[in-house]
C-alpha cells in the first residue's frame, strides 16, 4: 500500500511539472509576440518625418526662460529660438578599412522595394540663433553672464545670442 502511495505522488508530481512547464511555455510565446508589436511602436518614435521643429523651439525657449530666471540679476524671461534646417536622420553605418583606403556604408536592411537604411536615431535642429528680453538685461554683467551660460548650456556660440533688458 505504502508504494501505492508514492507511485500516484509522483505521478501527480510530474503532471504538475509538465503542467509548469506547459505555462512558461506560453507565457514566453505571448511575451514574444507582444514584445514583436512593441518594437514596431519604437520604430515609429524614430520616423524623423513626424518630429515637429517648432515644437523644439517652444521646448528650448521654455528651457532658456527657465536658465535665465535662475541667474542673478535676471527676471520676467522671454526668449526667442529660431532654428536652422530640421531634423536630421541618423543612420547606422558599417566602417571598412581596405588596403589603401576606408569606405563608410549606410546598413541596410530588408529587401527589393522594403530596403532601406537603419535609422539609429535622429539628431535636433541646430539653432541659428536666440533672443532673450529680460528684466536686468540692460546691465553689461547679467548680459554677459546670460550669454556666457546660454552658450555653455546649448554649445552654441556667443554671436548667436542677443540680450535685451525689458
Amino acid at each position: 500500500m505504502n508504494s501505492m502511495v508514492k507511485n500516484t505522488i509522483t505521478k501527480n508530481n510530474f503532471s504538475t511539472k509538465i503542467l509548469f512547464w506547459a505555462v512558461i511555455a506560453l507565457v514566453g510565446v505571448l511575451l514574444m509576440i507582444f514584445a514583436g508589436g512593441g518594437s514596431e511602436d519604437k520604430e515609429k518614435e524614430f520616423d524623423v518625418d513626424s518630429l515637429d521643429p517648432a515644437q523644439y523651439a517652444k521646448e528650448v525657449e521654455e528651457r532658456v526662460e527657465e536658465l535665465c530666471n535662475r541667474i542673478d540679476g535676471v527676471s520676467s524671461t522671454y526668449a526667442v529660438v529660431t532654428l536652422k534646417g530640421g531634423y536630421k536622420a541618423l543612420y547606422a553605418s558599417d566602417l571598412q578599412y581596405g588596403s589603401n583606403n576606408q569606405k563608410n556604408q549606410t546598413v541596410i536592411i530588408g529587401s527589393g522595394s522594403a530596403e532601406q537604411g537603419l535609422l539609429i536615431g535622429y539628431e535636433n535642429p541646430e539653432i541659428a540663433g536666440i533672443g532673450i528680453v529680460c528684466s536686468g538685461g540692460d546691465d553689461s554683467n547679467v548680459r554677459k553672464n546670460v550669454i556666457s551660460v546660454i552658450a555653455s548650456a546649448f554649445n552654441i556660440s556667443s554671436n548667436k545670442i542677443f540680450v535685451a533688458g525689458s
